[in-house]
């Protein structure tokens, strides 16, 4: 994705300041995909500019910006937020598709209907999140938070989820088929009518969990 951007001449190498962004909007750019955007203002401007696969740490109005994600829709896929500080936003229905979070802070972040399949999710904290009815299909949990979060109905078939710690999670009726749960923490967990086919749940802490899983059933360690 990132050469056929640069190919197509939507890579900027150097990052964008308010300056050359205005200019280029004046221009009538609205295409800034790839950009690397530093010390910019853009919630005004949206949604008409296209930031898809965009660096958007170092925006000035960031938390305004995915405010704004969340009630138009926008599309952030492969956007870095790397340990971005999020906490308690609202990003419902927000595209996050290949997205960097890795290390961000969403603790108690509304992030009901979410796309963030394939997404970078590695060491994030989603503790108290909302999550229900998220795609999370084949991202990278591992050694995340999300004690007390409620996925009810997530999608998390094939993620990685090794040493994620999920202890109190409303987890019915989600799908953790050909999932990896290795260490995780499922602790005091609501598993009702979730999927374990074909999941990894070598040395998962099951203790305390509402309809635990059938160790001679679905559960597959080896």
């Amino acid at each position: 994705m990132i050469q056929l951007l640069r190919k197509n001449g939507y890579w900027f190498k150097r990052p964008i300041n308010q300056e050359e962004f205005e200019r280029r909007y004046q221009k009538g750019i609205r295409d800034f995909r790839g950009s690397i955007f530093e010390d910019v203002e853009l919630s005004p401007h949206l949604p008409t500019i296209d930031i898809r696969h965009c660096d958007l740490r170092l925006v000035r109005d960031l938390p305004r910006v995915l405010a704004q994600a969340g009630t138009l829709k926008l599309n952030l896929e492969g956007v870095n937020l790397e340990k971005a500080d999020l906490n308690h936003i609202s990003l419902s229905g927000t595209n996050f598709k290949k997205a960097q979070l890795s290390g961000a802070n969403l603790r108690g972040a509304c992030l009901y209907g979410v796309n963030l399949k394939g997404a970078s999710l590695a060491f994030v904290n989603l503790t108290s999140a909302q999550l229900t009815h998220s795609n999370l299909q084949d991202a990278n949990l591992m050694n995340s938070f999300l004690v007390g979060a409620n996925c009810y109905k997530s999608n998390f078939k094939g993620a990685n989820l090794s040493h994620a710690d999920l202890e109190r999670c409303n987890l019915k009726d989600v799908n953790f088929n050909c999932a990896h749960l290795i260490w995780a923490n499922l602790s005091q967990c609501n598993l009702q009518r979730a999927s374990f086919h074909y999941t990894n749940l070598k040395y998962a802490d099951l203790s305390l969990a509402l309809n635990p899983v059938s160790k001679n059933g679905l559960l597959l360690t080896d």
